[in-house]
């Protein structure tokens, strides 16, 4: 029993990137999250074969993929610690393409830290 086929626009949750179902594909449907892994990417998959010589087995098959999570967090601060103390500044503006995260930082408070709040949206 599928949907209807009439203007519809359904918001889904950020779960709904591990289903698999026909409905998803007939209406117009959006879900987001703040991880999205595409293991067809080039600059994915020489990581996964860098990991895979590196440690003698493929990366654990999860959503997030922690290792690749670990490498963009990892790189993404590292390339701003070339700017210095104040490399909290340029977070938002660094001119990396991370594997499987976005990264846009939004200060919390006048003494607090930051918060990410970048969101992949996936259309179906």
């Amino acid at each position: 029993n599928s949907l209807p086929k009439k203007n519809l626009q359904i918001l889904g949750f950020a779960e709904w990137n591990n289903i698999q179902t026909a409905d998803l594909y007939v209406q117009q449907t959006y879900s987001y999250t703040p991880f999205k892994f595409n293991k067809d990417d080039r600059a994915t998959r020489r990581f996964l074969d860098k990991y895979l010589r590196f440690f003698g087995a493929g990366t654990m098959e999860a959503n997030p993929n922690y290792a690749v999570l670990g490498y963009d967090i990892t790189f993404h601060f590292l390339s701003a610690l070339q700017y210095g103390d104040e490399f909290y500044n340029c977070l938002n503006y660094l001119d990396i393409k991370p594997l499987q995260s976005g990264f846009e930082f939004k200060k919390v408070g006048e003494e607090g830290g930051y918060i990410n709040t970048f969101m992949h949206l996936t259309t179906y």
